[in-house]
């Protein structure tokens, strides 16, 4: 639960920044949400969440992404994966660039 409040923190501070502070930067998002659930002889319920946030500038681009899964099967957790990547990109030319990557 506290690696699923971390990612929400660290991606509602990333969309909230100002982006008119440099006016050649732009941000763009996308996030997926799905919860499926099933009952009858089994009761199962599977949750996924996904997002991705890029903001671009004139040198530098920054993009975090982040994923989250979790299955659970008559109340029992049956399944958790968390994955954060993080990634900074110098462009040198029109045509190249520089970057690092966490994950």
């Amino acid at each position: 639960m506290q690696k699923r409040a971390l990612f929400a923190a660290v991606a509602a501070a990333l969309a909230g920044q100002d982006a008119t502070a440099d006016p050649a930067s732009t941000w763009k998002g996308s996030a997926e949400l799905g919860l499926l659930v099933t009952t009858g002889n089994t009761h199962t319920h599977s949750m996924s969440a996904k997002a991705d946030v890029v903001n671009d500038r004139d040198l530098w681009r920054y993009s975090l992404h982040g994923e989250a899964l979790n299955n659970s099967q008559h109340g029992v957790r049956t399944a958790e994966q968390y994955y954060v990547l993080a990634k900074a990109d110098r462009k040198l030319s029109d045509v190249s660039y520089a970057f690092a990557r966490g994950s």
